[in-house]
């Protein structure tokens, strides 16, 4: 198999709309993500920051939130001070965060092992909103095997499989010869 890298790409930002009212968030590019935040949140932020970039931006991300969750106010807002979110994002981030560049399959590589992995993929994969989708995929440190798409973000093989077998029974197919 010929491999790629895959350099960090997920930024985790934090961005205060007013006085102690903060959100964590990921994104490839922070900036525009803020200035949509900005355009349709009708709002101008006082102040933002940015770590990263991340190959777990979603873990470091999801780590954050945990931590400040009986701070949550209104959907992915906090009342909580900037500093204090932002000491808490860099905490996490360190204990983490990887920033490492990591082998990723080629996608012709990536294509047959999905195809020998997942025999249930061709008579799924006719399906339109299938037909372009792009999988990318990578070994991590531990060398588990996951899938992204830009569509699923990250996720493991047996997540395809069990797509797949509910796809199948949804055409009128029978998953009996792949359990």
């Amino acid at each position: 198999m010929c491999k790629k890298i895959k350099k960090p790409d997920q930024w985790v930002y934090v961005i205060e709309k007013c006085n102690n009212q903060v959100k964590i968030g990921v994104s490839k590019d922070y900036i525009e993500r803020i200035n949509y935040l900005e355009r349709t949140g009708g709002f101008c932020a006082t102040r933002y920051m940015a770590l990263g970039p991340y190959q777990n931006g979603y873990e470091v991300e999801s780590k954050i939130l945990s931590q400040l969750k009986e701070l949550r106010i209104i959907g992915e807002w906090h009342l909580v001070s900037y500093e204090y979110a932002v000491t808490t994002a860099k905490e996490v981030a360190k204990e983490i965060g990887n920033s490492d560049v990591i082998e990723v399959l080629d996608s012709k590589d990536l294509i047959e092992l999905v195809d020998e992995l997942f025999p249930l993929k061709a008579s799924v994969t006719n399906d339109e909103h299938l037909q372009d989708t792009i999988i990318t995929g990578f070994v991590d440190e531990k060398s588990v095997l996951w899938l992204e798409t830009d569509e699923c973000g990250l996720f493991l093989p047996e997540f395809l499989m069990s797509f797949l077998r509910v796809e199948e029974l949804f055409r009128g197919g029978s998953c009996d010869e792949h359990k």
